[in-house]
């Protein structure tokens, strides 16, 4: 029989419906074994391994967490998940891979926290100093380019009111907060009054002056006070500002607030009331608005006289320890995924001896997890 009529047959057969029915029955048959084949399984796999923390037992484990080794530039591969069952009971999968199968057997797997600070810490330090060369120079240009700025009618009209508003919002919550004003209450109490009243006694003099100078103004204020006028604080506060302002009282302030600060208590009111206050910044979401506004707007660069070669190039990519563009790092991507999405969890990295002494102290000692058999 010739080949030709049985090819011409199967092509007819195949445009039939029954053919096209097998064919897609075929093809769902096979995407449900490549489904089945990845499927997470109820039991353990064969080749886990039993793990208990060798010492803090009061660590919090999710259910999954990634495991990872790291190379000689502590670049992470992904080499399996530990698991944790509701018996409390924690295993350790690797996968096939010949390499992570050794891992799990030999290497110290140690529990990290997922977040920024582990990423830092899996920098070398070649690459934390090429970090930290490029936040040098991402300081000096915005400091550079704010101060040229500053004079400019856009900058008068867009930034300078949010920036007051969140300096003083800032100011008002530290204040606020019962340990720093605990902290100001016994640093004042502490202070020698003699240099209390050094500080005063050179202040009060060019504040009468400065009241004298403003009789009529603040005769003005006061009855617009009694007769329910608004011209006292302001007339007040002008006078506040020129006394501020003073030369005297600056030079003065220069003088004698180093001995009003050598007050043990009043130095750690300050630098408590500094730590809190950076703290607050932090904070608010606003600052990190503000900051990208900043890094972006082309009117700054321009008036820095300064280009956009002067901003950070790769500087996520170097945080985040990607060797190309187009690479990708799963420990990263990780963290980075948790980060976004506002959670927080755990990674395992299988560890030599060697890698642990290395990034221990930045990192910490993590919790190191025992092996204890098979389940």
């Amino acid at each position: 029989m010739s080949s030709a009529p049985a090819f011409a047959a199967f092509k007819a057969w195949a445009r039939t419906k029954a053919a096209i029915r097998l064919t897609s029955l075929g093809l769902v048959g096979l995407a449900v074994a490549a489904g089945a084949s990845v499927w997470p399984k109820l039991s353990p796999p064969e080749d886990s391994v039993a793990m208990a923390p060798a010492f803090d037992r009061s660590w919090s484990f999710p259910q999954s967490s990634p495991a990872f080794t790291l190379d000689e530039q502590l670049f992470s591969h992904q080499c399996g998940r530990l698991l944790s069952g509701d018996d409390g009971r924690l295993l350790l999968a690797p996968y096939a891979e010949p390499s992570c199968q050794a891992a799990a057997a030999e290497a110290t797997a140690v529990v990290y926290g997922a977040d920024i600070r582990l990423l830092w810490a899996l920098l070398t330090e070649a690459e934390r100093g090429e970090i930290s060369a490029t936040f040098r120079e991402t300081a000096f240009w915005l400091r550079h380019s704010l101060q040229s700025s500053m004079t400019e009618p856009f900058f008068e009209r867009e930034y300078r009111p949010l920036i007051s508003e969140i300096l003083r919002s800032a100011m008002e919550r530290t204040l606020q907060r019962p340990a720093v004003r605990e902290a100001l209450q016994k640093g004042v109490a502490s202070v020698d009054p003699q240099v209390l009243d050094a500080v005063i006694d050179g202040i009060v003099p060019v504040a009468m002056e400065k009241i004298e100078a403003n009789l009529w103004g603040n005769l003005k204020a006061l009855a617009g006070g009694l007769f329910g006028g608004s011209d006292r604080s302001s007339t007040l506060g002008q006078v506040m500002v020129e006394v501020a302002a003073d030369p005297r009282v600056r030079d003065h302030l220069h003088a004698t607030l180093p001995r009003l600060m050598a007050s043990p208590g009043l130095a750690d009111a300050a630098v408590l009331a500094a730590s809190e206050f950076v703290g607050v910044l932090v904070e608010d979401p606003r600052v990190g608005q503000l900051v990208q506004r900043l890094m972006t707007d082309r009117r700054i660069a321009v008036a820095g006289g300064l280009g956009r070669a002067a901003m950070p190039q790769g500087l996520p990519r170097k945080l985040l320890k990607l060797r190309t563009p187009a690479d990708h790092n799963p420990l990263s991507a990780y963290v980075v995924r948790l980060v976004m999405h506002g959670r927080s969890g755990n990674v395992v990295l299988l560890l030599r001896p060697e890698q642990y002494a290395r990034l221990s102290p930045q990192a910490g000692p993590g919790v190191v997890l025992s092996r204890i058999g098979t389940p």
